[in-house]
């Protein structure tokens, strides 16, 4: 199937998903190339990964990845209408729900 699970899930399912499996990786080489390559992959994933290497203990890189899914989710909803659609929501709600998260834990 042609992107398969991306046309069954809604994003913020996908999103959290992704974060419990890099939170259960165990080959650390796979979350250091992932922290790496964040810079090119999209705001939802960023968070993702910062929440699931605060689960992992490492609270400075996901520090760094929430400030830099903030900075990203700021500017995009400054100059696109992208969270305000139907298709947006679920992204919307993930990410509030990834922010809400990581400051708790502060």
């Amino acid at each position: 199937m042609v992107e398969g699970s991306q046309y069954q899930m809604p994003d913020e399912d996908m999103a959290q998903l992704v974060s419990y499996t890099w939170t259960l990786e165990s080959d650390d080489g796979v979350i250091r190339e992932t922290v790496a390559s964040r810079h090119e992959t999209d705001v939802k994933l960023v968070a993702a990964l910062g929440l699931a290497l605060r689960a992992r203990g490492d609270h400075i890189l996901a520090e760094t990845c929430g400030e830099e899914a903030l900075r990203r989710f700021w500017g995009a909803s400054r100059f696109s209408r992208e969270y305000a659609t139907v298709n947006g929501l679920d992204a919307f709600r993930f990410l509030a729900g990834a922010f809400a998260r990581g400051a708790q834990r502060l």
